[in-house]
């Protein structure tokens, strides 16, 4: 899961990467499963949940 503050105009096209990525999904990219915003403390966050990893992409390259 990813947590980004809102406003934002980087979550904004992130999200926006991610949603047209689902319609011609890329082998390389992980797909979003779902997105949502919460609010906590008077601050907005959006939220992006991502399949589970049991490693980091950086320990997957030195492995390989």
């Amino acid at each position: 899961m990813k947590r980004q503050e809102l406003p934002s105009d980087a979550a904004a096209r992130e999200l926006m990467m991610f949603k047209a990525l689902s319609q011609d999904p890329h082998p390389h990219v992980l797909a979003v499963l779902n997105h949502f915003e919460d609010q906590h403390e008077g601050r907005r966050f959006l939220y992006l949940v991502f399949p589970f990893m049991d490693t980091s992409l950086q320990e997957y390259w030195v492995r390989r």
